[in-house]
């Protein structure tokens, strides 16, 4: 049944897929639309729909990317891969792990903190006036006000860790930290409940960012409570980047290769426009590797990451189609990177 159903689907896909030809049964064959194919011979046709265990795969000879017929859909089509996976789930074809529509999720302890006291006595940044210091700073940054009331104030960083006694702090001891104000983020997991917060600095001469976990087992991702797993998804560093985009979660200093629990074909990463930074050229290599899809901003861009391209004037509808310009996987990504890289 699974060959019967992958057939159609192909047929059904086959009009965005340019110069299209069924080679045999189950081999098809067309222009790579994920890497483009050759530039300077369009008749060149190096990808490739062929049988294997009883499913079509995919596989270009161009970018060397090799995915099931689904997740190459669902790059193509995402509309038409939603028909797809029901399809297949209405056979009840369970076995692929790629194809489950239950939600990711993480395997946390029970909540200790009650979040209610943990924020009761600090100021929300929805309900202070536009001029208060804090709101001023975000609305500076034009970060989207719906983010508002979820964001908190405190004078004093290190007093409100110590009086709610978190002392889990990566990195930075308690008496290392500084009292100085900070804007709070709350992480959530997928059931709302708050695993860690981020203390943002306002001050440019203090530590940026400091980070707190509630919860000893959870990920550094921000904006879990809020994603669409069956979408494309976007991963910026920082949780402010991510709020000017659709689906977008932010990694606080995260490694992926082991935490990720969605689809990494499905995810784009929007690292910061740091081509001189070795780390930063280092952790796009490896997110390549690890089979992402990475965005590699080019130099005409002001600042070094999403927060600042709007600041400086770039919409979100601008951004996206960046995004979608400047996208790579695969061999693709890697040819990019040699020439987006400075160091």
């Amino acid at each position: 049944m699974s060959l019967l159903i992958d057939s159609k689907f192909v047929t059904l896909v086959s009009h965005k897929l340019s110069r299209f030809t069924k080679k045999q049964n189950n081999l098809y064959n067309f222009r790579c639309p994920l890497c483009g194919d050759s530039e300077k011979n369009k008749s060149k046709k190096r990808g490739y729909i062929y049988e294997k265990n009883n499913e079509l795969n995919y596989r270009c000879h161009n970018c060397g990317i090799s995915t099931t017929l689904g997740n190459f859909i669902r790059e193509i089509d995402p509309a038409l891969y939603k028909r797809y996976i029901f399809e297949r789930f209405k056979q009840g074809e369970r076995r692929n792990e790629n194809f489950s529509t239950k939600e990711p999720s993480f395997q946390f302890e029970s909540p200790v903190f009650n979040t209610t006291e943990l924020f009761r006595g600090l100021d929300c940044i929805a309900d202070v006036d536009d001029c208060h210091y804090a709101k001023t700073w975000l609305l500076n940054r034009k970060i989207p006000r719906r983010f508002f009331p979820d964001l908190y104030f405190t004078l004093n960083f290190k007093k409100w860790v110590g009086e709610h006694n978190l002392h889990d702090i990566e990195e930075h001891k308690l008496d290392r930290l500084s009292d100085d104000p900070r804007i709070i983020i709350p992480f959530r997991d997928r059931s709302k409940n708050v695993t860690m917060v981020q203390g943002r600095a306002l001050a440019s001469n203090h530590l940026r960012y400091l980070t707190v976990k509630l919860e000893k087992t959870a990920p550094k991702i921000f904006g879990l409570e809020r994603i669409d797993p069956m979408e494309h998804i976007y991963i910026t560093e920082g949780p402010f980047d991510s709020m000017f985009i659709r689906n977008c979660l932010a990694v606080a200093g995260t490694d992926l290769s082991n935490h990720y629990p969605f689809t990494k074909t499905q995810t784009t990463i929007l690292l910061d426009r740091e081509p001189r930074n070795r780390e930063i050229v280092k952790s796009v290599k490896k997110y390549i590797e690890d089979g992402f899809h990475v965005a590699l901003f080019p130099d005409m861009l002001k600042g070094k990451d999403i927060n600042d391209y709007v600041t400086a004037g770039w919409t979100t509808a601008d951004l996206m189609r960046l995004i979608k310009q400047y996208s790579f996987s695969g061999l693709r990504a890697k040819l990019e990177l040699a020439k987006w890289r400075i160091v």
